[in-house]
């Protein structure tokens, strides 16, 4: 795989579990606002870091760790993928991944082999916006719904990106789904892929509670990060 950076001790990305993280390089989207513009673009120039390492790291810590995170970029474009969350596994480590959801065939290759303890999807748009993904990602979102493990969707609120319509059309879609997290935008001492919405303010809380009221109606466990 290429795994192009890591945290080797995480407390916030899976929450009750402490993780190593990882950081996929490649994406086959391009939101503006992505927090991790280093593994979308120019990601070859960066080192991979060497899967020997990583599987040196855990067995080093494994009286510490409870499980891995793998994340991007985009890491269901990883062909690979697989093969790495199964020796993972066989390590005795828990495994998560997030996701886009536009690989719908990965992730149902990889529950259907059980290889992901925890899925957590990130629905950037109503599907209508995705253009040719638009089948995957209701596909994959019918995959979670259906897969009995551990999942979240998840919406990052961007000012005239996501409006009071696709709150209302995503939810619709994941309606009776065990958990939707609404994320606020924030754009303050962070690097985005696009440079211009590091001066876009982002919704008031106002605003971020009347999304939350709207989902609400669809699922019971909303919350705001």
């Amino acid at each position: 795989m290429k795994i192009k950076g890591l945290i080797e001790e995480s407390m916030l990305d899976w929450p009750g579990k402490i993780a190593m993280l990882l950081f996929t390089g490649g994406c086959n989207l391009n939101c503006p606002y992505c927090h991790n513009p280093q593994f979308v673009e120019n990601y070859e120039q960066m080192p991979d870091i060497s899967q020997d390492d990583i599987f040196e790291m855990l067995k080093r810590k494994k009286n510490w760790l409870d499980g891995i995170v793998i994340s991007g970029g985009e890491p269901t474009l990883q062909n690979d993928l697989p093969l790495f969350l199964m020796d993972v596994k066989q390590m005795g480590y828990k495994t998560k991944i997030e996701t886009n959801g536009t690989n719908s065939k990965m992730i149902e290759f990889i529950l259907s082999n059980e290889l992901a303890d925890c899925i957590s999807m990130d629905i950037k748009w109503s599907p209508e916006k995705y253009n040719h993904h638009s089948s995957d990602i209701m596909e994959s979102i019918r995959l979670l719904k259906s897969s009995g493990i551990d999942y979240e969707f998840n919406t990052t609120v961007v000012p005239g990106i996501v409006e009071k319509e696709d709150i209302i059309d995503i939810c619709r879609l994941i309606k009776g789904a065990k958990k939707y997290t609404l994320q606020q935008f924030k754009s303050e001492k962070i690097s985005l892929l696009d440079k211009s919405f590091m001066d876009k303010k982002p919704y008031s809380r106002e605003e971020l509670r009347g999304f939350l009221q709207i989902a609400k109606d669809y699922v019971n466990d909303v919350q705001i990060r």
